[in-house]
């Protein structure tokens, strides 16, 4: 198995470190009696990418291009804390095996090759304002989602009103849908966990008068919704001979993706890419739609913009063959998307961030009422906080 097809997701999960040092027990209630998530350290990594816009993709890189370089939040330093990478076995079920296939056949993805920033947009809203954005990693073999990643960042902003009437205090927020999260890690230069009160925070608002990076999180899969994360299934199909190697990519939507209560799905700056075995030469190539290929890399894309898909649609068919110099073995395909919008609010992984509702004025006690003693305790109103979303491919191959 190739080396650096093994390390290709290392990326994706560098944010989400653990410590070394015992936890603490934990608790066997969960919250509204649902699964556990696990805390963990949260640490600015400088070798963890960040996505740009996909539609300032450069022309597709070749496998050998250099590593890129990467920005991270600005935090104030924080006590070391012994912490080690995570690597994608721990991140993804035992039982889910890696073999040669799901390796991307020696394939170097175009995400991971690509400089790519997670950069979260200015949010001008009074008050606070949120940024969650999501990437979505998923292998498939014979149109079968065999392994799946889905870590995403939460990022905060107050915008005061006036900005000379500090100090601004603090603020408690819940993440909404919690127990989808598999592990958390909130910026401790700025958020404070509520003990015994799991999804709850206290942030500081003097911190976040600009857009912060306020959680990375990793959202746990189980078997049976591995692939509800994923839109675009993709399905190749090669045939190799000793002068050439013909493909036929199926895609289209994919029918165990979460949809909700929608029939179809917009996916914007959609690129498709097939390639060969690295290595392979090609003399010349044909393809049905024309798509962009490269001789010296073996490989043929499309970009095919915004794209549609409805729960109906038949699977969409691009038919490639490549001439070669001998025979080539069949490499992968993969595609890049993103979800934006009100779209991206509606699917994914639902999270969301409320804050503590303003406290409404008390009525006059009625001095002629009779006093319940054992009336229960108010329970805390919780307002939605203006939220933008987006939700990008990350390593998204089939074979």
């Amino acid at each position: 198995m190739n080396q650096k097809a093994q390390q290709e997701p290392d990326h994706l999960i560098s944010l989400l470190t653990t410590t070394q040092q015992a936890a603490p027990p934990r608790r066997s209630g969960t919250l509204r009696g649902r699964r556990d998530v696990r805390n963990t350290v949260f640490v600015p990594n400088p070798a963890t990418p960040e996505l740009t816009s996909i539609g300032e993709l450069p022309p597709i890189p070749s496998a050998g291009s250099g590593a890129p370089s990467f920005n991270t939040p600005a935090i104030p330093p924080q006590p070391p804390s012994p912490a080690f990478k995570l690597t994608h076995r721990n991140l993804v079920s035992e039982d889910h095996t890696a073999s040669d296939t799901q390796s991307i056949r020696s394939g170097r993805s175009l995400s991971s090759s690509t400089s790519a920033t997670i950069k979260h947009p200015e949010m001008h809203d009074p008050g606070l304002n949120s940024s969650i954005a999501e990437t979505v990693s998923t292998w498939f073999e014979q149109g079968n989602v065999t392994k799946a990643l889905v870590i995403g960042q939460i990022a905060l902003a107050f915008n005061p009103v006036d900005i000379a009437a500090g100090p601004f205090g603090t603020e408690t927020i819940r993440l909404e849908n919690f127990p989808v999260l598999e592990k958390v890690a909130p910026n401790p230069a700025f958020v404070e966990q509520i003990a015994d009160n799991p999804g709850n925070y206290r942030v500081d608002l003097s911190k976040i008068t600009k857009t912060s990076v306020a959680f990375h999180y990793q959202i746990h899969l189980e078997p049976e919704n591995l692939a509800s994360f994923a839109p675009i299934l993709l399905s190749p199909l090669w045939k190799t001979e000793a002068s050439q190697t013909s493909v036929i990519l199926n895609y289209g939507l994919n029918p165990k993706y979460n949809l909700g209560e929608a029939t179809s799905v917009t996916v914007q700056n959609v690129i498709l890419l097939l390639r060969l075995e690295p290595g392979s030469k090609t003399t010349s190539c044909q393809s049905k739609p024309s798509g962009s290929f490269s001789k010296d890399k073996a490989h043929i894309y499309w970009r095919l913009g915004d794209v549609t898909f409805t729960r109906d649609q038949p699977p969409q068919t691009m038919r490639v063959r490549f001439f070669t110099e001998g025979e080539a073995k069949p490499g992968n395909c993969e595609a890049r998307w993103e979800i934006t919008g009100d779209q991206a609010l509606r699917t994914g992984s639902g999270l969301g961030v409320s804050q503590r509702a303003p406290a409404t004025e008390k009525l006059e006690a009625d001095p002629f009422a009779d006093a319940d003693e054992n009336a229960p305790p108010t329970t805390p109103a919780w307002k939605e906080v203006v939220s933008v979303k987006r939700i990008t491919s990350g390593t998204y191959i089939g074979v």
